[in-house]
């Protein structure tokens, strides 16, 4: 198996085959992975943080976590995309969305926030502006800043702590602890659900178009390869070099991401 690193952006991804019959485009798949850090066409199980976006085509369960904690130095993608996108629900009750670095300087979106089209459980929007956009029920705590939106299709329950000039809308019922921000309830079930729409067909888009990106990176060789991997311990050090291909080319098999516990990419600036 071939492993192909770009200098642009780093992204993990699992790919898997799609649901239906859909045409992939390996440059799309690539813009995808520099847009997004974590891609998971299937389920996620939490109990780490990403650096930048992350995509999810199932559902969401596990322990908590930060997402969008850190900035384009430090290797996270920035793009228009929500910094969390889930295409089923969130099962988790602590999730910390943030917008860079302690929600500050080193944004890694222009239109920061989260969108579930299923249910969520509580979580907490560290970033100035940010949206909520749940397609089910809300259950859980949250803390709400002044300028955030939450917009959620069913029923609002737990601790919403918000503050003036955050705003809470639900299509059903508010009920549990509501401080702070504008509530406005039975809106309608669901009256949100535009913001959803498209979003099972962009997971099946996405995973054909990063099969066909997989397929391209599994078919690339170099007669001369430049670029080198070393070990410390439990590190294995990449160290990138074009050599005037326009890409460098690491060959590893699966096994590789099993015998380290850390990985440094020594990568030169590219623009």
């Amino acid at each position: 198996m071939k492993a192909v690193f770009t200098t642009i952006a780093l992204a993990t991804v699992l790919v898997a085959t799609p649901a239906l019959a859909v045409t992939g485009i390996a440059s799309a798949g690539l813009s995808a992975m520099r847009q997004t850090n974590l891609i998971v066409l299937g389920d996620w199980r939490t109990g780490h943080d990403v650096e930048g976006k992350t995509f999810v085509g199932g559902n969401v369960t596990g322990n908590s976590a930060t997402l969008g904690i850190g900035n384009k130095s430090q290797g996270a993608a920035e793009s228009k995309r929500a910094t969390l996108t889930v295409v089923g629900s969130s099962k988790v009750d602590n999730l910390n969305i943030n917008n860079g670095s302690n929600g500050g300087k080193g944004n890694v979106a222009t239109n920061p926030g989260v969108i579930i089209k299923g249910s969520s459980g509580g979580l907490n929007l560290n970033a100035k502006g940010a949206t909520l956009d749940v397609g089910g029920d809300f259950n859980g705590n949250s803390n709400m800043a002044a300028g955030q939106t939450f917009n959620i299709g069913g029923n609002a329950t737990g601790s919403i702590n918000g503050t003036n000039g955050a705003t809470v809308n639900a299509g059903g019922s508010i009920q549990g602890n509501a401080n702070g921000a504008t509530f406005k309830s039975k809106l309608g079930i669901g009256f949100n659900a535009e913001s959803f729409a498209t979003l099972p067909e962009q997971a099946v888009q996405l995973s054909a178009d990063l099969s066909a990106l997989s397929a391209t990176l599994g078919n690339l060789s170099l007669a001369k390869n430049p670029s080198s991997i070393m070990t410390l311990g439990g590190r294995a050090i990449l160290t990138a070099e074009d050599g005037g291909n326009g890409f460098a080319l690491f060959s590893v098999d699966a096994d590789f991401f099993k015998k380290f516990s850390e990985i440094e990419y020594k990568f030169a600036t590219s623009t």
